[in-house]
Formats: C-alpha cells, structure tokens, sequence
C-alpha cells in the first residue's frame, strides 16, 4: 500500500497564517507484483484512514511494462512541481555507495545497501513529533572508482519514509523562540578547499510511508572528491540508496507506457484497518483484512459526496471530484489493456492522482469543515475573495447530485461518553 495526496496539504500552517503551498498532481510508482489482475480488471481499494477529508479530482492508471532486468522510478517527491516534473526514471544497474556514514560517523552503509525495512536512523534526539537534531547522510562515490568527472549523469535514488509534523505543531514551533526551524532535506558536496557547501537547498522528500525519490547530481560536484551529504532535521528514516551513472536519460525502447480504462468507481463506507507496529525503524502499517466499523476520529462539518457509483467525477481533472471522510473507502477498477509482454519483460504501474488533502488539526485553516471545496486554479488555500470554485451548469450539478452527505455527529460522541 501507499498513502497519496501529499504535495497538496490543503489548509496546513508552517506558522500562523503562514498556509503550506500545494501542488495538486502526483505520479506515484505502483509494484508489479502487488497489483494483479482479478476477472480481468485492476481493482485499487482507496481508504481514508484519518481525521482528513481527501478530495480526488482525477485518479488514473498507466501500465509500465519493461525487460525483468530493470528497474523504473517515477520523479514523485514531495515538493514543487518543477522539482517533481513527470518523467519515469530507468535503472538497469544499482550502484551501492562505497561508504556511507551519519553525521557522529557512524557507518550505517549495511542498513541501506538494500530495501529490506530495515531504517537507518541517523538522530537521536528531537524535539517534537517530526523536529528532530540536525543530521545527515554522508553518501561516498569516490573510492569506487565509480564517480566520474563533474559532467558526469548521476541519479541518486534515496528509500525512506517521514514522520511529519502537524500543523498544531508548526504554530507552536514559530511561537518558540528556542526550537529550531523545520529543515527539509538540502544536498551539499565538498569544494576544492574541503568545505561543504550546499548545491540543492531543496531536494524534496518522500511523502509519509517508504516510497523512492530521485536527486539528480548531474553537474552538482565541485571538486574531485565524490561526496554527498542529504543534511535536514526532519524525521526521516532511510531503508536503501543507491546511484546510476549515464541512465539520466530514459531510453523509450526500454519500456512502454500504455494508459488503462478507468471501467468504475464506486464510493462507500468501509470503516478503518487495523494499524500494526513494525519492527525497529520501520513505520506503521495498516491491515487492510483487519478492520473496525467503529469510528475513531471525530466528524467533520460539510458535505462529503455521496455513497455509490463516482466514475465520472475521477475520470478526468476538471473539479468535479470525490471528498472522502475517514473511513470511506473508493473502489477503483481499471481495465487491463494489452496483456502480451515481450518474452522476460514484466509489468509496474503509475498511479497518477490530481486532488489534495485536508488534515482536521484544530489549527488547520477551515479544518473542520469540508468546504470551501478546493480547485485546480486556485492561487492558494484558502483562496483568494475575487477567486470561488467553478460554477459552470456542470459544476452547479455536480454539488446538486454528489455533494449532498453529511457524516453522523452522534456515534462519535455517544462512543466516547459511554467508554468514559
């Protein structure tokens, strides 16, 4: 499983009126091996686990099929979207780093040499849930011999996750003189003197639960000493880093992109899955056998979409869209397309989703309320007085027919005052 939308926290605070910018498109790399077909359709389960309200514009597959022997990456990272410019990656040989140490010195290098759940932790100490100590990865290309000059394509692919900071935190954060500001990840590399100096003061990170991200060193090295720090004070774990050289350029006879039907999408309640505690580093997982229909989290105000059939709303990005509440789930079935592979190739998918996503924080900007609904145009959230969602005779129908449910206030509270 993955968790989605997190370019685009709708409502979320770095400070006090100071509202997070979004970005409302994200490509997310979907294995292979996880998604099969059943009755000769691609079935996707899209649950909404948390106090959030999701708001899918447009969710659509796109089947990559290519030869066993390499591997694709989307450019997904959480960012702006220059940073995340759609373009697949293809990686035919992984090169390991010769060394790779922490911050204290530490080799962590075993920890990362594979994906294997088993997470580098390079802090010790923070102070809040996702402000951790200034730390970092320092990644050796040199001893190698695998660095090449200063010209030279090099990808750095980095496999972790984040515990982030929320926006009741991020208030109190600004507030506090003597806590340090929240760091994304930047990329600094040595000059010809031995300082370090920083070359990407944003290199983006991965959004929520283990995904990959892509930093392109190409041309960032400003001497002959092949060293690369990933430097930040977020919460971040890495499971596996590794690099390509000369693969910068994905060749098109490699793969082939084709675009699957969306057949259906069906909007229902389900309930909330059973969330399990791995082992060492790892994050929390959701167990989607096991689940309650109990609620947990308490109801937003507004209007959600109703229950049953939603194709038309997720078909295309044009503002009509699905809003989930927690513990709703989405059924989406796609077609499987051309079936015939080329004899040793094999088949990954794109997950491609315009939307954005609402945390119900109490200090979220309009967090306890589904509206006012968001939109591709505007300028930021909440939007501006000349800006208002789109109300064109199809948007005005489809606020009529689909946004017309409320979730229950009651069961809630009656389920909290009774276990009191």
């Amino acid at each position: 499983c993955t968790d989605c939308l997190w370019a685009a926290p709708i409502g979320l605070q770095f400070a006090q009126g100071v509202a997070a910018p979004t970005r409302d498109w994200e490509y997310l790399k979907i294995d292979g091996r996880l998604l099969k077909p059943k009755s000769g359709k691609y079935l996707l389960q899209v649950t909404e686990e948390l106090w959030e309200a999701a708001y899918f514009d447009a969710v659509q597959l796109v089947a990559v099929d290519h030869p066993k022997e390499i591997d694709v990456f989307t450019n997904e990272k959480v960012g702006p979207a220059e940073l995340a410019s759609n373009r697949l990656y293809t990686v035919s040989k992984r090169r390991s780093p010769s060394k790779v140490v922490d911050q204290k010195g530490r080799d962590v290098r075993s920890l990362v040499l594979s994906r294997d759940h088993n997470y580098a932790k390079c802090w010790e100490s923070g102070f809040n849930q996702g402000l951790t100590e200034n730390h970092w990865l320092e990644i050796d290309f040199s001893e190698t011999g695998e660095g090449g000059s200063s010209s030279d394509e090099i990808v750095l692919f980095l496999t972790g996750w984040v515990f982030p900071t929320s926006t009741s935190l991020n208030v109190s954060m600004a507030e506090n003189s003597r806590k340090p500001k929240l760091s994304p990840p930047s990329v600094l590399v040595p000059n010809s003197r031995g300082e370090w100096v920083e070359v990407v003061p944003y290199a983006g990170f991965p959004g929520g639960k283990t995904k990959t991200i892509a930093i392109d060193l190409t041309g960032k090295f400003l001497s002959d000493d092949h060293r690369v720090r990933i430097a930040t004070n977020m919460e971040l774990c890495w499971d596996e880093v590794f690099y390509t050289r000369g693969e910068r350029a994905a060749d098109p006879s490699q793969y082939r992109l084709t675009p699957l039907k969306l057949l259906q999408a069906d909007l229902h309640f389900r309930g909330f899955s059973k969330a399990s505690r791995q082992p060492g580093n790892a994050p929390d997982l959701y167990d989607y056998n096991e689940s309650s229909v109990e609620p947990i989290w308490p109801p937003m105000y507004g209007s959600f979409t109703r229950y049953g059939e939603v194709t038309e709303l997720i078909r295309e990005p044009d503002d009509t869209q699905v809003v989930m509440g927690a513990g709703d789930e989405m059924t989406v079935t796609f077609g499987v397309g051309d079936t015939y592979l080329p004899e040793g190739w094999v088949r990954d998918f794109v997950i491609y989703n315009v939307g954005w996503d609402k945390d119900a924080d109490l200090n979220t900007i309009h967090g306890q309320h589904v509206a006012p609904l968001p939109f591709r145009g505007m300028s930021k959230y909440p939007y501006e007085p000349d800006e208002k969602f789109p109300d064109s005779p199809k948007h005005q129908e489809f606020i009529d027919r689909y946004q017309n449910r409320t979730q229950e206030m009651k069961s809630f509270w009656n389920l909290i005052r009774d276990a009191s």
